[in-house]
C-alpha cells in the first residue's frame, strides 16, 4: 500500500473486485430490490406528507377566508340594520313631533 489515498484505492481495486465477484448474484439482486423499495417508500412518504401539508394549508386558508367573509357580512348586515332602524326611528320621531306641533298650533 502506498502513501497517497488515491493510490490505496487503485492498488486495492483487484481485491475489491474479487470481493464483489464473490458475492452471490441473488444477494446483489436482493440488495438492489431492497434499496429500490426503500427509495420508492421514501419518495412516496415524502409525496404523501407534501400533499397532506398542502391540503391542510389549503383547507386552513379556505376556512379562514370563509370565516372572515362570514364575519364581514355579519358586521355589514348588523350595521345596515342598525342604520335602517336609526333612520326609521328618527323619521318616526320627527313625524310625530311635527304632527304634535301641528295639532298644538290648532289648539
Amino acid at each position: 500500500i502506498r502513501v497517497f489515498p488515491t493510490n490505496i484505492v487503485f492498488t486495492n481495486l483487484p481485491i475489491l473486485s474479487s470481493i464483489l465477484s464473490s458475492i452471490p448474484s441473488y444477494l446483489v439482486s436482493y440488495l438492489i430490490s431492497y434499496l429500490a423499495s426503500y427509495l420508492v417508500s421514501y419518495l412516496l412518504s415524502y409525496l404523501v406528507s407534501y400533499l397532506v401539508s398542502y391540503l391542510v394549508s389549503y383547507l386552513v386558508s379556505y376556512l379562514v377566508s370563509y370565516l372572515v367573509f362570514y364575519l364581514v357580512s355579519y358586521l355589514v348586515s348588523y350595521l345596515v340594520s342598525y342604520l335602517v332602524f336609526y333612520l326609521v326611528s328618527y323619521l318616526v320621531s320627527s313625524l310625530v313631533s311635527y304632527l304634535v306641533s301641528y295639532l298644538a298650533s290648532y289648539l
